[in-house]
């Protein structure tokens, strides 16, 4: 198994936006790609920052999503911004 790690930068006055943009364009978007086990979104307690957390069956559907992260444009308008998208293989899980 394999995750995508995406860390975001937030509009702080636009948490509300954020929420609803990752409910309504994010989640919907990533759980049909091909591989995807499931996924979380988190933000960071205090802070404008935050990160998704994606798991997919293989490396191949992970590199995947992960390029479709990094080649995704966002309006200047946007109450985020992509800072970093990695790839990892789970080595253990509770």
């Amino acid at each position: 198994m394999y995750a995508v790690i995406t860390e975001i930068v937030m509009d702080p006055e636009r948490q509300d936006d954020v929420r609803q943009f990752l409910r309504e364009s994010r989640e919907p978007m990533v759980s049909v790609q091909e591989g995807f086990i499931r996924g979380v979104w988190l933000h960071s307690l205090g802070e404008p920052t935050g990160c998704g957390v994606m798991l997919f069956d293989s490396e191949a559907d992970a590199m995947a999503s992960a390029e479709r992260a990094r080649a995704q444009e966002h309006p200047a308008d946007a109450p985020l911004r992509l800072a970093r998208v990695e790839v990892f293989e789970v080595i253990a899980e509770a």
